[in-house]
């Protein structure tokens, strides 16, 4: 973790390896962070990546994070796809080259399903 809440890592492990990374950084607005993710090609599972997510999600929010920035290339279809498995309602655009998607900290959560 960074210095005074302004940033988190996190790592996933499976069988004693690390699968998959993620972390974020507060930005200059405050209440949002830029967040990065990254999910070992050899495993399949999106499951992990979402679960290592919602965990940072979760961090995020108790230190003031309400909305997280992800940029990403248009063919990275691995990150949408965890994020959305993650529960998360995603706004994306695309901007010189590059998907901006931003979502709350706090997943959706459907109907009869919990996160625990």
């Amino acid at each position: 973790m960074s210095d005074a809440g302004n940033g988190m890592v996190l790592a996933a492990m499976v069988d004693g390896r690390i699968v998959a990374m993620g972390g974020w950084d507060r930005l200059p607005e405050g209440d949002r962070a830029e967040i990065d993710l990254t999910v070992d090609d050899g495993h399949d599972d999106d499951s992990v990546g979402a679960a290592l997510l919602r965990g940072l999600a979760a961090a995020a929010s108790q230190m003031g994070i309400r909305r997280f920035l992800n940029r990403s290339l248009p063919d990275d279809g691995r990150v949408r796809r965890i994020l959305a498995r993650a529960g998360f309602e995603t706004s994306t655009v695309y901007q010189e080259g590059v998907l901006r998607t931003t979502f709350s900290t706090v997943p959706e959560t459907p109907r009869g399903f919990s996160y625990r």
